[in-house]
């Protein structure tokens, strides 16, 4: 006991059953996580990996009709409660089960928060990790150590702020929407980077950002990251500014067309990300050095802290 009152946050919505005890925060599934788990993948709205959000009235003063529309917010049964009795023990529970969320490729949230959009159902969908008990328990160590080490309100929230766009952006069914939410978690990298280890020596241009963080992560540096000796930019960097300043994706205007091969950039912008944010928490692991073009799976097997 450290003298801190116990806080409990619950949440959700996980499939699996464990009991964690970790540095700084122990975690256990509720009374009824059976019936939470059931009740959601046999929910008619539920397929294999995604539940999507319900079908309602749409409310209009005065119409003779309402159309059905999606809602517009909802929420999950919660299925375990994250205990702490660290100094801002709400905030850093937040922050604890979006890592988990990160690591499981899910999107984790308390019990009184909304999902907007479609949500997983099932671990490793919104990333190309597979994680142990060991591992969980070891990458919550490590998130107790950050932040121990961080006490700027700022750093903390920019991390977990980067991290929950990196799982809500991908609840998004269109492809330039997804491309837009992960270079949003990768500047939001770049600034947390600077934040934590002081600006670099010089100023870095967006079309050297990603080699960049790539050289300061040891993480293999991805073709689209490479900066053309003769244009003086890289593939993400064009994309983006087309993106960002001309309202294009893939040379047309946003929704027309794609970038060439659209899926190989998106799924190593997102690859990249979970290895910059998982470097930027301080979890050493053979995973956040690894390549990010290939479409395996990869143990995260982390090293403990």
């Amino acid at each position: 006991m450290n003298g801190n009152a116990s806080v409990d946050v619950r949440f959700g919505h996980w499939p699996r059953s464990y009991t964690l005890d970790s540095r700084g925060v122990h975690i256990e599934p509720l009374s009824d996580y059976d019936g939470a788990v059931v009740a959601v993948s046999s929910n008619k709205r539920a397929d294999k990996r995604w539940i999507h959000p319900p079908i309602c009235r749409k409310r209009e003063t005065g119409a003779s009709r309402s159309p059905f529309v999606y809602a517009s917010a909802f929420q999950l049964p919660p299925t375990h409660v994250a205990r702490t009795e660290l100094p801002d023990g709400r905030e850093f529970a937040e922050l604890a089960i979006a890592v988990l969320g990160l690591i499981e490729g899910m999107r984790l949230i308390p019990e009184d928060w909304i999902h907007f959009y479609r949500t997983p159902i099932k671990p490793s969908v919104l990333c190309d990790i597979v994680v142990s008990r060991g591992d969980i328990e070891s990458v919550l160590a490590v998130v107790s150590k950050f932040w121990s080490a961080n006490r700027s309100p700022e750093i903390r929230k920019s991390l977990f702020g980067a991290i929950h766009w990196f799982l809500f952006s991908q609840s998004y069914e269109h492809q330039f929407e997804e491309f837009q939410g992960q270079y949003i978690v990768f500047d939001a990298c770049f600034k947390l980077h600077c934040d934590v280890n002081g600006p670099p020596s010089r100023r870095v241009p967006h079309a050297e950002r990603p080699s960049f963080l790539a050289n300061a992560y040891s993480i293999p540096c991805p073709t689209w990251a490479t900066v053309d000796v003769k244009t003086k930019t890289c593939e993400l960097a064009t994309i983006r500014n087309e993106f960002t300043h001309e309202g294009r994706y893939g040379g047309q205007p946003i929704g027309f067309s794609h970038p060439k091969s659209p899926q190989r950039l998106v799924l190593q912008l997102k690859a990249f990300n979970s290895r910059l944010l998982l470097n930027l928490l301080g979890a050493e692991s053979a995973y956040i050095h690894s390549p990010v073009d290939t479409r395996r799976m990869h143990r995260l097997q982390v090293v403990v802290p």
